[in-house]
């Protein structure tokens, strides 16, 4: 039988005092159109919901069986410059702490820079094709967010020399979420590096979702890789929110940092993600730097 309706209102009562042994979602929400990433956490909360309140069978499938967060580092040609601090150009790295004339066209704009000089704080989403944009580095994977497996369903931070799973499983088998210090990634093990291959103006960084549903085999094993290759267990198909018809999501550093040919293969672009646990609206939070 099929089952629809709101996460929060399904109980076991619509599922006869049975278990559900599949879950299928799209994954879409009308309020986060656009904004994948939050819509790949989203279900996997959801899932979670499921679980803990014992709607779901111990082997269950999820249709899709996770995503995979990827990023690579950008220069935009003119981006930059319209969401970071007026009146200074974006090739001069916006600044904050150097003073600059806010008025521009005659307009002052200083309360309006007081918003833009926090461009790293937050992410935008934009069609990115539309955009003027050059990569700087190679993809890079930067979590992977499981949707059926071993209980806990824990988030996977891959960093440079380690990876990190949240939220952490308690002594007692719990699973803590929303606790706003449920994990540590304080750790410089965890910033994922990477080489740029060309000059440029580094602006941030572009981040997407890769969904990879599952086409044969069990739900005991995520697949490494996400190409459809197999391992001796399974065998994925990957759908990409990296394409046209999907927004990208854009975290931009406080300062623009050039590069020089000297830079290329020897600096790198440095990116730490948290998901979960952090108090507010916000559900996951990135650094970045460039490491020269």
């Amino acid at each position: 039988a099929l089952l629809q309706g709101h996460s929060e209102s399904i109980t076991c009562n619509e599922i006869y005092n049975g278990k559900a042994g599949i879950v299928v979602s799209e994954p879409y929400y009308e309020t986060l159109e656009g904004w994948h990433l939050q819509e790949a956490l989203n279900y996997h909360y959801l899932v979670s919901s499921f679980r803990q309140r014992g709607l779901l069978e111990e082997t269950y499938v999820s249709v899709p069986s996770y995503a995979v967060v990827k990023g690579f580092a950008v220069e935009f040609d003119k981006l930059y410059g319209a969401y970071s601090e007026l009146g200074r150009m974006a090739k001069e790295g916006g600044k904050c702490d150097i003073p600059s004339s806010p008025h521009v066209c005659g307009f002052d704009h200083t309360l309006v820079n007081q918003y833009g000089c926090r461009q790293d704080e937050y992410d935008m989403v934009f069609s990115l094709w539309q955009y003027g944009h050059k990569r700087l580095t190679d993809d890079f994977t930067i979590a992977t967010i499981p949707y059926e497996g071993p209980a806990p369903l824990q988030i996977t931070i891959h960093g440079a020399d380690r990876e990190l799973k949240q939220p952490e499983e308690k002594q007692n088998g719990a699973t803590e979420y929303g606790t706003g210090n449920h994990c540590n990634v304080d750790d410089d093990s965890l910033w994922i590096k990477s080489l740029f291959k060309c000059e440029g103006i580094c602006h941030g960084m572009v981040c997407w979702v890769e969904y990879n549903v599952r086409i044969k085999g069990d739900n005991e094993g995520i697949c490494s890789d996400n190409n459809g290759k197999s391992d001796t267990n399974c065998l994925f198909k990957t759908i990409s929110t990296a394409t046209r018809q999907h927004k990208q999501a854009v975290r931009l550093v406080k300062d623009a940092i050039s590069l020089t040919e000297k830079d290329i293969g020897r600096t790198k672009f440095c990116c730490r993600a948290n998901f979960g646990g952090l108090g507010g609206s916000e559900d996951h939070s990135f650094e970045i730097k460039v490491e020269q």
